[in-house]
């Protein structure tokens, strides 16, 4: 299993997006010293705009879009579900750990338990829109522990845990979603309720 990174972060996802950008910089060889990695580690982190999204393994927007494309099908044929698999096969996911004042909100293995469910996130997007609506009710303090896992890694997780993982949950109710149910080793499409 390969070891998550993680960052404190406020709401921006710069720190831990910062240590995935840099680890990808250091294999490509594109710095010439320690002192121009040190540098551009400064201005990112003060330029989280200026983030290279496209560097770190997750899902570009057009993958996202066809995920999207696949899970909002009223049915999805085995075709379908390969093509999701495929999709999220090797790719980072997004996940927090927070100081929650609330006890459904924990964490196993580095990876938010909320109502005996593992969340985890395709994009940064739906992850910043849980934790704003999180803060929002008063359950997490700002700054939350943001980490990244590869998705075979959560699975793994979720099976040694017997774990149910919810992909993407936010409080839109008219959105499907995807879930990991280890004990039928299955993902499904569902609805939030």
């Amino acid at each position: 299993m390969q070891t998550p990174v993680s960052g404190l972060i406020c709401f921006k996802m710069s720190n831990d997006i910062l240590s995935l950008q840099l680890q990808e910089y250091k294999r490509r060889g594109q710095f010439s010293s320690e002192s121009d990695l040190q540098n551009r580690t400064q201005h990112e982190e003060n330029n989280y705009e200026d983030i290279d999204w496209n560097v770190i393994n997750i899902l570009s927007d057009n993958e996202l879009s066809t995920l999207s494309i696949k899970l909002s099908k009223s049915k999805r044929s085995e075709k379908d579900w390969t093509i999701i698999k495929e999709l999220l096969k090797g790719k980072e996911m997004f996940t927090f750990v927070a100081n929650s004042n609330v006890p459904w909100i924990s964490s196993i293995e580095g990876i938010a338990l909320e109502k005996e469910a593992l969340l985890v996130y395709t994009n940064k997007t739906d992850l910043q829109i849980h934790l704003e609506e999180l803060y929002i009710s008063g359950d997490i303090p700002t700054e939350v522990n943001i980490k990244s896992y590869l998705f075979e890694d959560i699975l793994q997780i979720a099976k040694k845990h017997n774990t149910i993982v919810l992909f993407d949950i936010t409080n839109n109710k008219d959105r499907r979603y995807m879930s990991y149910i280890p004990s039928e080793n299955v993902i499904k499409a569902g609805f939030l309720v």
